[in-house]
């Protein structure tokens, strides 16, 4: 069985909260997930549905209940890639031949370092660059949407258009 560890960002960290688990991944069955919030902070934050829980339908709890309807955690669709973002990390990952269930797994492990709120997989955060403090842009780069500044920032996970490249702008000055 395949997991993945969600972190959240609480506390001005990023902490480790839950595991999405794909109990059918053996079969080819990519579509049934689960969340198990790690026990420590199951206990921390018992019942809780707020900024502390992937969502309002799972407050953080010790047991993971589907009220008997498997399936793909709603959740996990505002923190894959989607649109332009999914077409960039499906085309990067060279996975466009497997099935959807699979590439979404795999977009999840390698594509969701930096999507949109608190949550965030783990398991896609790079291993930190040496290089990566060295590697700078000018406002102008960054303005006029140089190729290698958005080639850097979508392999970080960013979606380099519209709010992000605002942010992204606004961090560069």
């Amino acid at each position: 069985m395949e997991t993945l560890t969600v972190q959240a960002f609480l506390n001005a960290e990023w902490q480790d909260i839950a595991l999405i688990k794909f109990p059918g991944s053996e079969q080819g069955d990519w579509f049934t997930t689960q969340i198990d919030y790690l026990t420590d902070y199951a206990i921390d934050f018992l019942e809780r549905d707020d900024y502390h829980a992937v969502s309002l339908n799972h407050p953080v709890s010790l047991y993971f209940e589907d009220h008997g309807n498997p399936g793909w955690l709603r959740f996990i669709d505002d923190i894959i890639p989607s649109g332009a973002s999914r077409r960039y990390w499906v085309n990067f990952l060279d996975i466009s031949e497997l099935p959807q269930g699979q590439q979404n797994f795999i977009l999840l492990k390698f594509g969701t370092m930096s999507p949109v709120g608190n949550l965030r997989i783990k398991d896609s955060v790079p291993d930190r660059d040496s290089l990566a403090s060295s590697k700078t842009f000018s406002v102008t780069d960054v303005m006029n949407r140089a190729s290698d500044f958005l080639d850097y920032d979508q392999e970080r996970g960013a979606a380099a258009g519209g709010a992000t490249l605002s942010l992204s702008l606004v961090a560069a000055i």
